[in-house]
């Protein structure tokens, strides 16, 4: 099914989230953060920003791109890239922006980019920064030309840290982010979408990740994150046990990182975390 070729620059409807301290509590738990409770009690953990740009995604519905409800269970998160420079506080009202701004076609269906901002409602206090992307498998951009990912030169990792994925890591995270989506949590969905049984979210991966390399480099939780990025490459399955390879720090400051499964599969390709100095 053709996707809308015209809807970069299209602005969603902003929208605004009364973040509670229920909310950040059970992210915290969605993602087993090892966080004194009464820390998440008064502050998010800056992951939690993908539970509120959600929220939006939601309200907006995928209607832009002009695709029915079947072609829209395809639609896949495929990479997220966040910069957090304030901190997100418990008891406190955020609003949540959104422009398309990239459209493109891949190998595997068209791709959409989705500039985020959230912002302290009633302050305007920037909190978050978010280049989102989605593909939208089996469906294209008519018009619009294939981009050809350049492939970055191999990295020579030099340490790993072991992320298992427990058994009920999905329905966890989908409860305790409120980030629903049925690929995540029941089967016969998944494998209407032509996956092979549902799959971890990618931002649950992706916020796993994060979470490790605060306690690995900085033996703190996730609120020493500055940034953190990843492309979705892969598929990531409840129970299985994955692994994250790291370059050392560099004199920047970024850890390089990647994530990949059992068999040598890559799940989260081109990662980049900072901590806060």
């Amino acid at each position: 099914m053709p996707l809308n070729p015209d809807i970069v620059g299209t602005k969603l409807v902003p929208v605004e989230v009364a973040l509670t301290q229920r909310m950040t509590l059970a992210f915290a738990a969605g993602i087993d953060e090892v966080v004194e409770l009464e820390e998440r009690a008064a502050n998010a953990s800056p992951l939690q920003a993908v539970a509120l740009e959600w929220r939006l995604v939601i309200a907006a519905g995928h209607a832009h791109l002009g695709l029915d409800g079947e072609a829209r269970l395809r639609i896949v998160h495929a990479g997220q890239s966040s910069r957090f420079p304030g901190t997100l506080h418990a008891g406190r009202t955020y609003r949540v922006e959104a422009e398309i701004t990239g459209a493109y076609n891949s190998s595997a269906g068209g791709v959409v980019e989705t500039t985020m901002t959230t912002c302290d409602a009633e302050t305007n206090e920037i909190v978050v920064e978010t280049v989102s992307t989605a593909l939208c498998r089996g469906s294209d951009f008519q018009g619009k030309p294939t981009r050809v990912r350049q492939r970055p030169a191999p990295r020579q990792f030099d340490g790993e840290i072991a992320l298992p994925i427990d058994r009920w890591l999905p329905h966890r995270y989908t409860e305790c982010s409120g980030i629903w989506n049925p690929i995540h949590t029941e089967p016969a969905i998944a494998r209407a979408a032509s996956l092979p049984g549902i799959i971890v979210h990618g931002t649950a991966t992706w916020a796993l990740a994060g979470k490790a390399i605060a306690a690995h480099f900085a033996d703190t939780h996730t609120g020493v994150l500055e940034a953190l990025s990843g492309r979705f490459t892969g598929m990531a399955f409840p129970g299985s046990m994955l692994r994250l390879h790291y370059v050392s720090p560099s004199s920047d400051g970024a850890i390089v990182f990647a994530v990949v499964d059992a068999q040598g599969s890559t799940v989260i390709a081109d990662g980049e975390a900072r901590l806060r100095s």
